[in-house]
Order: C-alpha cells, then sequence, then structure tokens
C-alpha cells in the first residue's frame, strides 16, 4: 500500500477510531506491525499526549523525533540480538536504545517482537541494564 492509500484506506478510519476511543475516556494502544518508518506523520496527527504506540519494526530515533512530541512510545528492542547476540552486546543495545528514547520521557522500554528462543543470560542483561541505567533522572 503506499502512502496516499494508506492514508485514504487505512489511516483515515484509524484515526477517527482513536479519537473515539480518546472521547470516551480510554487510552488507545497501537500495535504497529511491518516496517513504519514511512507512516510516522500519521501518527504524529494522534491527539498529543492521550496514545500509546508500540512500534515492532522502525527507526526508533525517528519514531522518537516524530512521534514522541505527540504519543508515548515503546518498542526499539529487537529480540533477535537477544537470541544470537553476547551480553556485552544486548547491554550495549539497551543503551542505546534508552540514550535515544528516555530524553524527554514518554517512553516504555519494551521489545519489538517475541522473545521466544532468546538466551537467558541475554533476557538477564536486558532487565539488568534496565533497572540499573534506565532511570529518569
Amino acid at each position: 500500500m503506499n502512502d496516499s492509500q494508506y492514508r485514504e484506506f487505512y489511516w483515515d478510519t484509524l484515526i477517527r477510531l482513536i479519537t473515539g476511543l480518546i472521547g470516551m475516556g480510554y487510552t488507545p494502544w497501537l500495535y504497529t506491525e511491518g516496517k513504519y518508518d514511512s507512516r510516522l506523520e500519521c501518527l504524529a496527527e494522534v491527539p498529543v499526549g492521550r496514545v500509546w504506540i508500540h512500534f515492532e519494526n522502525v527507526d526508533i530515533a525517528e519514531a522518537k523525533r516524530i512521534v514522541g512530541k505527540h504519543a508515548c512510545i515503546s518498542g526499539g528492542m529487537r529480540a533477535d540480538l537477544l537470541m544470537r547476540g553476547t551480553v556485552g552486546q544486548v547491554k550495549d543495545e539497551v543503551k542505546r536504545v534508552l540514550d535515544i528514547c528516555a530524553p524527554g520521557g514518554g517512553y516504555i522500554f519494551d521489545f519489538s517482537e517475541s522473545m521466544e528462543n532468546c538466551k537467558p543470560e541475554n533476557v538477564e542483561a536486558v532487565f539488568e541494564t534496565v533497572r540499573s541505567y534506565g532511570k529518569y533522572k
């Protein structure tokens, strides 16, 4: 689906649903599937401070820059690194994601996809690093 088709056939309906839910007192949680870099400008149209958007596959720095002013974002930690990487690589990636997403608030650390088949020592490294490094100051 190209950008104009996305806006016409998908986004128009979704933004009406989002604003309707907000109007009823709910906080919509959007889960984006697939590569979402080309849709960030649309997501920046959500009512400020009223939506949580989880990203499965996105340039997390661009998501923070474009969407992070409007919505709480989550995701950014790819589980494939937890399957194949070392503890050191995992810790470095957690810090990188937090350095990008934490400034200014509005970020919930989360994995971008399922943690199936991850090395236990890497999962431990994530939680240990988030606890020690991921504190708002």
